[in-house]
């Protein structure tokens, strides 16, 4: 019986070991707990509190439990955890209150980075359902704290209701769910973001966009967390005089990789479209391209890695405008700090007949490419372009035509936050082909221009531009400008001045087979865009040396030729007349009038102008009348043209000329001037070639000067005649028919020591009454023909004194008076040069 008391006792000690123990852990549960729980816990966390009991149930009743760790604070509250007699396979956890604050850690730059990887566990097949009715949820970066409960419907099952709602399943480590949200909540809980969207609020319709229901669905396991987020917002961007409408519907798919936060956004089921119908910054003859709406969508993958966000395609569609991408971005990087670097590439093609302008009426096929990068760091960025080209096939305005256009071009763009803004452009032009088309004038034609073009715009927001211009030929009905090349620097301002200085250079002008020879041009020009308002100052210089100045506003134009040597038109002249040789003198002329009329007015001035032409000599001659022009001509009222001396052989001095021009017919009302010591007088004579008749009136013509013509030894003749000889202009037959001089007086004729009068005396003695004669009357017919054979007819009646003899003779005379005034015009240049009587004239003005 030893044995059995022995093992009573041994029994007895265990049941009260176990009793002693049951009670002891019982007494000491929380630091026993504690002490358990620490094995479990991380490194840096620890429990601060915890109060519990165990009932029969048996029910574990948490009063109490805090847990605290570096960054996260957790309190739980009146929890029961009820096991139903360790029967059931499903226990049940109910907590009434569960607070979560997470802590600002201040983590200095360069320490270990925190883990965000998701545990990989799996959730025990006895978890018990898990119920939380207040789940109070504060954070540093969270406006105020989120309110929330927590219900397990199943084993996996979770549904959160509150401040978020979601639900959400766990299995097999991955967490996956669904949450209905709208940004306006987020936004609340951020001062951050409300200080960032502030400046949204008077671009967009606000409350709406923020309002709008977003749900999203998400599976979390590991190193990653998957999202698909549908939503549908119709914001409108509300920029002055340009309101845009944005609408964006359908799914953004975005992969989380923990821990480094490495996110890849899918928005090819996202495209955002606007619709820019109310912009009123597009001209209106640009809404017929129908670029109103715009499509975006980001073809491929977004990636927000680092501290960047990267992809490789997003496209920009302007859906009925053309079918293929308007602009590609590619390699794009988008840093969180504004840095930006991309390529893109853009492609456009269109009618020009959609661009609605009346005045231009566009017509023609247009290609526009290029491709480029952008780059922008420090709140500064560039765009510097590749290959840049414009096509455009057989374009066409309400004025002219042409068979192609093309542009090779590129770029440069700097800009910055301070709204600063750098462009420059360079390119080549080409166009072929050109005509006119308007009726209004005569039809142009230009084979090619081409132009090497540059602009720039500085942060001054000034303009400047520089062109040179090539064109080989430009043809306007007989006329054809050969070789014209301009060179232009155009600054235009930033309220809108324009100004231009240039030159243009044009070897030739021909018209028909007249021809002008090196024309440069140096031009001047201000305007204001606006108002259209001008001022242009223009210089021509001729290769002979001829300039002028053409000044023109918007309206008005007026060309000057201030005083200059008549030499220089010399080569010109003589395309029109190569007999005519400009000695000396000076001229100078004034143009003006509007463009909106054909009505022009002008004066012309020469001064002491001396010329020959052929070996005839025209003096001194001078001019200072006013002229118009219309569009029936031009018209000059009575111009008056004085010339000191006509040599045609005889002098013909102090020649006054009075000309009409009607509808560009020229009519000389009269000249008059004297001639061999008289006077003569024409009248009502055209002078554009017609058959015309008129008369010549002569008087007071001096017989001794008539007879010193003849250059006959002894022979002398003493009075006056006067008379009329009848013109004939534009006959072939004759020049002067049935002319007739008679003496105004009497006079007396001599005639001694002439050895050809002494040899016919010698035949007809009679002949010696005249060799003294003092006549009462002398007159003469006269006819000259067309090749300038003179027939004269003389009749003298008087008396011979010496034989006191009554004498009336009459005698025929035939001569060539071409050849005779051209022997009288040889015989003067001879003896008297004209140069030197050119320079004894200015010698004479100069005292």
């Amino acid at each position: 019986m030893r044995w059995l008391r022995g093992g009573v006792i041994a029994l007895l000690s265990i049941a009260v070991l176990v009793l002693v123990t049951l009670l002891s852990g019982y007494v000491f549960r929380v630091s026993l707990a504690k002490w358990i729980i620490a094995d479990y816990l991380p490194k840096d966390a620890q429990v601060t509190c915890l109060k519990f009991d165990i009932g029969l149930s048996p029910t574990l009743s948490i009063n109490e439990l805090c847990l605290n760790t570096q960054s996260v604070d957790i309190e739980m509250h009146q929890a029961n955890w009820f096991l139903d007699n360790w029967r059931r396979k499903e226990s049940r956890l109910n907590i009434g209150k569960l607070r979560i604050n997470h802590k600002n850690t201040d983590i200095q730059v360069g320490a270990a980075p925190v883990s965000l990887e998701l545990p990989n566990i799996a959730l025990p097949a006895n978890l018990p359902r898990i119920t939380i009715k207040s789940i109070n949820l504060q954070s540093y970066f969270l406006q105020q704290p989120l309110e929330f409960a927590l219900e397990q419907s199943s084993a996996s099952n979770f549904m959160l209701s509150g401040d978020v709602n979601a639900t959400a399943d766990y299995l097999d480590g991955t967490l996956q769910g669904t949450i209905n949200w709208t940004p306006s909540r987020v936004i609340k809980q951020s001062q951050l973001l409300q200080e960032k969207t502030q400046i949204l609020h008077q671009r967009l319709n606000w409350q709406a966009l923020i309002n709008t229901k977003i749900e999203s669905q998400f599976a979390m396991a590991g190193k990653r967390i998957e999202t698909s987020h549908s939503l549908h917002i119709k914001p409108q961007i509300k920029l002055e005089s340009c309101p845009i409408s944005i609408e964006a519907k359908g799914k953004l798919l975005i992969d989380l990789t923990l821990p480094h936060l490495e996110a890849r956004v899918d928005a090819s089921n996202f495209p955002i479209s606007a619709d820019l119908a109310e912009c009123q910054l597009i001209p209106a003859q640009l809404k017929g391209l129908k670029i109103g709406n715009a499509l975006l969508t980001a073809t491929q993958p977004l990636i927000i890695k680092g501290n960047a966000l990267l992809t490789n395609s997003v496209e920009l569609f302007l859906p009925e405008f053309q079918l293929n991408p308007v602009v590609k971005l590619s390699a794009i990087e988008l840093g969180f700090d504004q840095s930006l670097s991309l390529d893109y590439a853009f492609d456009l093609a269109s009618s020009l007949v959609d661009l609605r302008n009346d005045k231009l009426a566009l017509n023609g096929e247009v290609a526009l490419t290029s491709n480029g990068k952008v780059t922008r760091n420090d709140n500064k960025g560039t765009m510097i372009s590749g290959t840049a080209e414009m096509e455009v096939s057989a374009p066409a305005t309400r004025w002219a035509i042409a068979d192609r256009l093309t542009n090779s071009f590129n770029y440069r763009v700097s800009f910055s936050n301070t709204d600063q803004l750098d462009l420059s452009l360079s390119g080549l032009q080409h166009i072929s082909g050109i005509e006119s088309t308007s009726k209004l004038g005569p039809t142009i034609q230009l084979s090619e221009i081409t132009t090497d073009w540059q602009m720039s715009h500085s942060a001054a927001k000034t303009w400047q531009i520089k062109l040179v211009n090539k064109i080989p030929d430009v043809i306007v009905a007989q006329t054809k400008l050969v070789n014209l090349i301009n060179t232009s620097d155009v600054v235009i301002t930033a309220d809108s001045g324009l100004q231009l200085i240039g030159r243009s250079t044009l070897e030739g002008i021909s018209y028909n087979d007249k021809k002008l020879n090196k024309l440069t041009f140096e031009h001047e020009l201000s305007a204001n865009l606006p108002t259209m308002g001008m001022l242009g100052k223009h210089n021509l210089q001729l290769g002979s040396g001829l300039s002028m100045q053409i000044i023109h506003t918007e309206k008005d134009v007026k060309v000057q030729m201030a005083e200059q040597q008549i030499k220089s038109l010399q080569k010109l002249v003589n395309q029109f007349n190569s007999k005519v040789q400009l000695l000396a003198g000076t001229f100078s002329s004034e143009v003006s009038g509007t463009f909106s009329s054909s009505n022009y007015s002008g004066s012309l001035k020469l001064t002491d102008n001396s010329l020959t032409y052929d070996d005839f000599e025209v003096l001194f001659l001078q001019l200072n009348e006013g002229f118009s022009f219309n569009s029936a001509g031009l018209q000059l009222t009575r111009g008056k043209i004085n010339i000191e001396e006509i040599n045609v052989g005889v002098p013909i001095s102090k020649v006054t000329l009075l000309v009409n021009i009607v509808d560009n017919v020229a009519k000389l009302e009269s000249a008059e001037g004297e001639l061999i010591g008289g006077t003569f007088k024409v009248t009502d004579l055209w002078l554009d070639g017609r058959k015309q008749r008129t008369n010549i009136s002569v008087s007071g013509v001096d017989l001794a000067d008539i007879a010193a013509l003849q250059k006959q030894q002894g022979i002398k003749v003493t009075g006056e005649m006067s008379g009329i000889l009848p013109f004939q202009f534009g006959y072939e037959e004759g020049i002067i028919q049935h002319g007739m001089l008679t003496s105004d007086g009497p006079g007396k004729l001599t005639i001694q020591d002439n050895a050809a009068f002494d040899l016919i005396k010698s035949q007809q003695k009679e002949l010696s009454f005249l060799q003294n004669v003092e006549y009462r009357q002398l007159s003469s017919k006269v006819e000259l023909a067309s090749d300038g054979w003179l027939d004269l007819e003389l009749s003298i009646a008087g008396r011979n004194p010496d034989k006191e003899q009554e004498v009336i003779f009459n005698y025929g005379h035939k001569e060539n008076i071409f050849t005779l005034l051209k022997s009288l015009r040889i015989t003067s240049s001879i003896q008297d040069s004209i140069e030197k009587r050119i320079e004894k004239r200015y010698l004479e003005k100069g005292k």
